[in-house]
């Protein structure tokens, strides 16, 4: 038993429509993020049989996180997912059109900011993942080098940026370019008898095989036989390898120019510009237009390419290039996890502007928290689970004072916290407030919400459209399910990569429920002056 969901939120409406699979061995429906299916059920990918995903609902069901579309293959129009191993669900992504190709332009535009942005946090100069446990970095402290720009350059950090502002990479090209490395290649070749110094096996049975007694008669009237000539060639890996790393920087660099097409005075910018033209000049110059691209990713490296000074330069900066490329693919496909990600920082960011506007009197944090990420991504994630700040002391020298909650929202997280929290994995939410004073329990959900670029448009505008209606009812569905919990709000942080129009908040008069919907911008250099903006949700849930 199963269904899908086009939101988080919908799981909770869907715990009383699990349906079972059609008698057909094979369906197929338009995709949507997360099912729905019970606890016993198992749903894998038909092409490679890897697992998704999982967390607890209820104790009948769970909910899978699904992948979207790749960026090219046959997996960016359809998932095929295996079910009891018995029959098939096909989900299909879209059809091709040039709308859609605008559309993930716009889409590949947002993606790359926020990428970025997480692996600037998860840098050596931030978290440092690869020796994180050598130091304890702190929210506030990876705020202030987040928000820190000591250059005062407008243009963000990136992977591209590094290879420009070394200038090693084009440095190394120029001069390889100039004098590639050449290798002597034994061909087979027609050759006046006169010049044949070397023949082998193969030129012996062809000298066989013609016609006379003597060799002035096999050579025929040209007087030319088989025979093996040495020719230079400059086609070998280590050129090959050049010529596709300068290929992934320049399109590393576009992308990074498209990102920054408003900003005119930036060094960052400027060094990037410079790689560009070179990475583009380079490779066309005359001593190198014998030099085929790769058909794919070189991933082992020769002799040269790890000996020869400028060739181990190119490498290095390939090694980057290419696994950039990797990551950028895997996290295209879990761009919605990666966005959960994403809020959670934007989160805790408007946290610590909150904490201020609050001042210490009213508002205390009681700890801090080390913050945690991993060396590699699951299926989007880099944060670990139980790094969020907190809990804060509302009010603390009053006789009334309230205690807030800042948690993930899967299972593991609510059950590692207490047994009692339970209830609240039914909101599938991405992350919860919960804010308990006089025994009152309220809590407000958060959920990230990035809208896939492969649905059409009008689609795309009904899904943003119908958010927070279908969000108030769910609340609502919730409220009359829990037993102790109360929840009267309910947030959308919305990734609006297409400027959809969203209503800033949507209200059940009837319920008297609260929903509010913001947009989160890629660029975080504009947080602090819009911090105010998002303080509503907060205030509303403590009153």
């Amino acid at each position: 038993m199963f269904v899908p969901i086009q939101y988080p939120w919908e799981a909770v409406s869907a715990m009383n429509n699990i349906g079972e699979i059609s008698e057909n061995n094979r369906i197929t429906a338009n995709w949507n993020s997360q099912i729905v299916a019970g606890k016993n059920v198992s749903i894998t990918s038909a092409a490679t049989g890897s697992e998704f995903p999982t967390s607890i609902l209820s104790e009948e069901l769970k909910i899978l996180e699904l992948p979207g579309p790749t960026l090219k293959g046959d997996t960016s129009r359809a998932i095929v997912l295996d079910y009891n191993n018995a029959k098939q669900i096909e989900f299909t992504y879209y059809t091709d059109s040039i709308q859609e190709m605008k559309s993930q332009q716009k889409f590949e535009h947002f993606f790359d900011r926020t990428m970025n942005v997480m692996l600037f946090i998860l840098r050596k100069d931030c978290l440092n993942v690869n020796y994180y446990k050598s130091k304890n970095i702190y929210w506030d402290e990876l705020l202030k080098l987040l928000h820190a720009n000591p250059d005062d350059d407008p243009a963000k950090y990136a992977l591209v940026v590094d290879l420009a502002e070394l200038s090693e990479l084009s440095k190394a090209v120029d001069r390889i370019t100039d004098q590639p490395k050449r290798m002597l290649q034994r061909i087979h070749d027609q050759e006046r008898v006169q010049k044949v110094r070397e023949v082998d096996t193969k030129c012996l049975i062809d000298l066989a095989r013609r016609p006379g007694s003597v060799l002035s008669e096999k050579a025929g009237p040209k007087q030319r036989i088989l025979a093996i000539k040495r020719k230079e060639n400059i086609n070998i890996m280590e050129n090959r390898v050049t010529k596709h790393c300068c290929a992934l920087a320049v399109k590393a660099s576009e992308r990074y120019l498209i990102d920054h097409k408003d900003i005119h005075k930036s060094k960052r910018k400027e060094s990037v510009v410079k790689l560009q033209k070179e990475c583009k000049r380079y490779p066309i110059k005359p001593t190198f237009t014998d030099v085929f691209s790769l058909a794919a990713p070189c991933r082992q490296p020769n002799y040269t390419l790890m000996q020869n000074a400028d060739y181990y330069k190119v490498w290095k900066s390939y090694v980057q290039l290419v696994r950039n490329e990797d990551l950028r693919a895997q996290l295209w496909q879990w761009n919605r996890r990666m966005w959960t990600d994403f809020i959670a920082l934007f989160l805790v960011d408007i946290l610590s502007g909150f904490r201020s506007a609050m001042k210490s009197e009213y508002f205390l944090e009681i700890n801090q928290k080390t913050v945690f990420g991993n060396r590699k991504h699951d299926s989007g994630l880099w944060f670990l689970s139980d790094v969020l700040p907190g809990p804060y002391i509302v009010e603390p020298n009053s006789n009334n004072p309230g205690t807030l909650y800042f948690i993930n929202g899967d299972h593991d997280s609510i059950i590692g916290i207490s047994d009692s929290l339970s209830e609240l994995t039914l909101l599938n939410a991405d992350y919860i407030f919960i804010f308990i004073r006089n025994e009152v329990k309220t809590v407000l959900p958060v959920y990230g919400i990035i809208p896939s670029f492969h649905y059409t448009i009008p689609y795309r505008n009904k899904y943003v459209g119908k958010m927070l209606p279908s969000l108030s009812k769910n609340i609502s569905a919730f409220n009359n399910i829990s037993s102790e919990w109360v929840c009267k709000n309910g947030w959308v942080l919305h990734a609006n990569w297409e400027n959809t129009q969203v209503n800033d908040k949507h209200q059940n008069l009837g319920k008297g429920i609260k929903c509010y919907a913001h947009e989160v911008d890629p660029d975080y250099h504009t947080w602090p002056s819009k911090r105010e903006n998002y303080f509503e949700p907060l205030l509303n849930l403590i009153g």
